[in-house]
């Protein structure tokens, strides 16, 4: 089998009882462990994405979405044994395709003693819930309800099928970013040779250097020189609403509010200073 090949998912694969031809993943008998990037919504998951598989042996053509379009029926997304033991399997199976995930650190710690490993990036919560904004109108679904502002949304409650992200219910989509957020740090502190955590702003003003040190802390072979990849690769892009300066004042000061209930995130990532309207 040559170093780096497409399969498709059959029953022999051992993954799943059922044959799954629609799905493929790349092996490749170089790779040791499985690799995934968590986010909450919006963060720059697939600018990630795209700079992983531009200077490491990992592929994002295809990418695995830890999601139930994928695994819907295969693996109970909300049984961190089930995702555990994918895992595990993915590993056995040298998957060398990257994995996405929104899903909060409880669901996957399990699953760092299966072997996979983690790199979380977050990206201040205003530039987050702008884009999120924007991004779900498009939907042709209830992913949560429409809000009339940005800020709006920032302070309702999440509801519809986003609410597949979260391991409780959450105030508002502020703290649901806020308490995603906080879990990828909390489990990086734990376990930092286990999951990397990177800010956005550091991807694209640092990028080089951010990469590098990621995979030197998660002891990644760099296999081409990192440089700066097509960010919007695979991004599905949300719709053309412009907001005023006033509107982007107001969601800066519901997100700059709610920071202060977490000053190891404001601290960490420098957030309140780091803000740039999208």
């Amino acid at each position: 089998m040559p170093r780096s090949t497409p399969i498709r998912v059959t029953p022999e694969r051992r993954l799943f009882k059922q044959d799954r031809p629609d799905l493929q993943l790349w092996v490749d008998q170089g790779i040791s462990v499985p690799l995934l990037v968590a986010s909450h919504e919006r963060s720059g998951t697939h600018f990630l994405i795209n700079s992983l598989a531009q200077c490491t042996a990992y592929r994002a053509d295809p990418f695995l979405n830890l999601d139930l379009n994928t695994f819907g029926g295969l693996v109970n997304l909300h049984s961190t044994s089930q995702i555990a033991h994918l895992m595990g399997s993915l590993r056995e199976l040298h998957c060398a395709s990257l994995i996405k995930s929104h899903h909060p650190a409880p669901n996957l710690a399990e699953s760092l003693a299966s072997g996979l490993k983690v790199v979380a990036i977050i990206r201040h919560p205003a530039e987050v819930l702008l884009s999120y904004w924007r991004w779900l109108p498009s939907l042709p679904w209830h992913e949560s309800d429409a809000w009339a502002s940005p800020a709006e949304l920032a302070r309702g409650v999440p509801a519809g099928a986003c609410q597949r992200y979260q391991e409780r219910s959450v105030s508002s989509h502020f703290e649901r970013w806020a308490t995603h957020a906080m879990g990828w740090l909390q489990l990086h502190h734990a376990q930092p040779d286990r999951v990397a955590l990177i800010t956005y702003a550091d991807l694209l003003e640092r990028h080089a250097s951010t990469m590098d040190q990621l995979c030197t802390d998660l002891d990644l072979a760099i296999t081409s020189a990192p440089s700066c990849p097509d960010r919007y690769r695979h991004v599905v892009s949300g719709m053309d609403l412009s907001i005023t300066a006033n509107q982007w004042r107001e969601l800066l000061d519901v997100c700059e509010q709610g920071l202060e209930r977490y000053p190891q995130l404001a601290e960490r990532l420098r957030l309140c200073a780091s803000a740039q309207r999208p």
